[in-house]
């Protein structure tokens, strides 16, 4: 196999929740009991402020109806409410008393306008047929009414996709609203889905019944990379275990982008291509440093090098594509390699 390096050049990696994030989590929680507003007219949930017309499954809540606050969008122009078996947004000018010293557990940003809705689930035992093919993103809760009597620590919530698709990046907070009570919000990236494919929520150590779920689906239309938080998960979020800080890097998460060229690739099955210069290749290095470059030495398996520079590391690397249904260099975009080895830029012919 040859592999010539075109270009090669080292950045730091853009940190930041996956769309809709978390920008924070009120410090005084938990609260001795969730704040409430009521309606000032007829009001349906939806799913996403940046989608009016997302209507979930619970019926219409009348004017009079009260309501517990457990969210805002960073502007206070929408927010997150509870009733009964159901969390959704309305417009914040649709409450009539309540809302001047609200406080709010979580505020979010919302999802871009250049993603569509395309429907939702109320529970892990139904699988959701998709109505597209690319790229989605799925946002999701998981409210707990009573924390000692639901999940355990271990809880793990699972995706899987039936016949294609590839769970990219998931990730998620854990907090309490209230000392009985917590709220889940999690939210992954599927890449590669076809029309007509299944995905499958399945969670693991906790008793039924005893929590509320809820998940909508996005088509992912956006131009730009969504970013991704410091420390993703993908199919398994480990979902029992509290988290309500949101990582930011650390300096050894670096990013190599470049321009790559595969030839005889006797282990693939696919068809392979040039590599667009959108890839790229997330390093973690459990050890070694991915700050510093080593002296510049060439691989064993390299020859008629120059111009290297190489960093010797131990730990896992990630590739990642802007473009969509490419295959890549070492397998499929946004799977994880382990790997003990130099690692760099350097112009010359791989054997």
């Amino acid at each position: 196999m040859k592999l010539k390096v075109i270009s090669a050049w080292i950045s730091l990696l853009v940190i930041g929740l996956l769309s809709s994030c978390v920008t924070n989590i009120d410090p005084a929680l938990p609260y001795a009991k969730l704040p409430t507003v009521t309606l000032a007219a007829n009001v349906s949930l939806i799913a996403s402020p940046s989608h009016p017309s997302s209507y979930l499954d619970a019926a219409k809540l009348p004017a009079g109806t009260i309501v517990e606050v457990v969210g805002s969008d960073t502007n206070a122009g929408w927010l997150l409410v509870k009733h009964q078996n159901a969390l959704g947004w309305i417009p914040s000018f649709f409450v009539r008393d309540g809302i001047a010293n609200l406080k709010s557990a979580a505020v979010m940003k919302i999802l871009p306008s250049c993603t569509s809705f395309l429907g939702a689930l109320d529970e892990t035992t139904t699988a959701w047929a998709s109505t597209t093919k690319g790229s989605l993103i799925i946002q999701g809760s998981i409210y707990v009414p009573q924390i000692n009597n639901s999940l355990t620590d271990e809880a793990i919530l699972s995706l899987s996709t039936e016949p294609s698709g590839l769970v990219a990046r998931s990730d998620y907070v854990h907090f309490p609203l209230t000392s009985a009570s917590s709220l889940i919000l999690f939210t992954s990236i599927i890449d590669d889905i076809g029309d007509g494919d299944k995905l499958q929520f399945e969670l693991t150590q906790a008793k039924p019944d005893t929590f509320l779920f809820q998940v909508a689906f996005f088509k992912n239309e956006c131009d730009e990379r969504v970013e991704l938080s410091a420390h993703p998960f993908a199919t398994d979020i480990p979902v029992g275990r509290v988290k309500s800080t949101i990582e930011q890097g650390k300096p050894n998460e670096k990013v190599i982008e470049g321009t790559a060229t595969l030839t005889n690739p006797t282990y693939l099955t696919k068809t392979p291509i040039s590599l667009s210069t959108a890839t790229r290749v997330v390093i973690r290095a459990t050890s070694g440093s991915v700050g510093t470059l080593a002296t510049p030495t060439a691989p064993r398996n390299l020859r008629n090098q120059s111009n290297c520079n190489i960093v010797s590391l131990k730990g896992s690397f990630q590739i990642e594509q802007a473009k969509r249904n490419y295959p890549a260099v070492f397998g499929w975009p946004n799977s994880q390699y382990a790997f003990a080895m130099d690692i760099g830029s350097c112009s010359g012919n791989y054997l």
